[in-house]
């Protein structure tokens, strides 16, 4: 009788500390199960959050399209004139005379600031801001009619090294970028035709 008592003895301590452990582990399961819990809301938060931060960048990607294209808009009136040789005491009135312009339909005139990449020796580009939208489209038609295409720096000075003279739309720093991709894409594609009409770019192949 003392060893079965001595035994059961044994058994309720070791009985006791099972109970314990898996009232332990049992607290370490309700522990998990809560931070799981957890973890599931900040999953759904997130998912919440992602969806949000798509419409965001959806809105903000549409909002920068619509910025991008009123800077443009704003530079209607304006054309580039592109490799006209820059001189010392330089008269921008005479240079637009060249191109048969008269003075009431021109609002300013003045050559740009150098860009960041420019080749040392270029000449800076001038900008010429007409009155009115109709004026500069009626001014870039005369051109192209006339042979503008042609047009060099020794036509305007027979001293100068005949270089092609560019006169096109005044494109804000974006759409020049994307033109310049643009361009490039045609030539990969084998496309012929790329230019700016009404600020927006067109192909043709």
């Amino acid at each position: 009788m003392d060893m079965l008592l001595k035994d059961m003895t044994l058994v309720k301590a070791r009985q006791a500390e099972v109970i314990e452990s898996v009232k332990f582990y049992g607290d370490k399961i309700d522990e998990f199960d809560e931070k799981m819990e957890k973890v599931r809301c900040y999953m759904i938060s997130v998912d919440g959050l992602e969806h949000e931060l798509t419409v965001v960048k959806k809105k903000y990607s549409s909002l920068k399209s619509e910025v991008e294209l009123m800077k443009q808009m704003s530079r209607s009136n304006n054309i580039e004139i592109s490799a006209f040789q820059e001189g010392k005491h330089e008269n921008m009135i005479k240079h637009k005379v060249n191109f048969a312009v008269s003075d009431s339909e021109i609002q300013t005139i003045h050559r740009d600031a150098p860009f960041s990449d420019q080749v040392k020796g270029t000449p800076r580009n001038i900008l010429v801001k007409f009155v009115n939208y109709s004026v500069r489209n009626a001014f870039l038609t005369a051109f192209l009619r006339n042979g503008g295409r042609n047009l060099t720096t020794k036509i305007i000075n027979p001293n100068n090294e005949a270089r092609a003279i560019y006169v096109n739309e005044y494109l804000s720093p974006y759409f020049k970028i994307l033109h310049k991709k643009s361009r490039g894409c045609c030539k990969r594609l084998n496309y012929k035709y790329c230019w700016i009409k009404y600020n927006k770019i067109f192909v043709k192949k």
